[in-house]
């Protein structure tokens, strides 16, 4: 799974720059959402039936995980003007 989730994230970053003329490729948060299909496509053996989906699954995964990544970097960070202008 890993590889094949790679790939759709870099090919979405690919098709998001050359769509906007950017020179330089970086996969942004958003471009993993490019890779629901193949993780749903991994996971609906195992989530058959259930009554949340694969795909729920698969969202939950990437939230918490960008959840943990933004924790990690930012954890002691100061963010109440940034809440505030929200």
């Amino acid at each position: 799974m890993p590889i094949s989730c790679m790939e759709n994230v870099i090919s979405n970053a690919e098709r998001r720059a050359i769509r906007n003329d950017e020179r330089t490729v970086v996969p942004r948060i958003a471009d993993i959402y490019a890779a629901i299909p193949a993780i749903t496509g991994k996971l609906e053996l195992e989530y058959e039936g259930e009554l949340k989906g694969a795909d729920f699954v698969v969202r939950e995964l990437i939230r918490t995980a960008v959840a943990k990544t933004f924790d990690r970097y930012f954890a002691d960070a100061d963010l109440q003007q940034i809440v505030a202008m929200v």
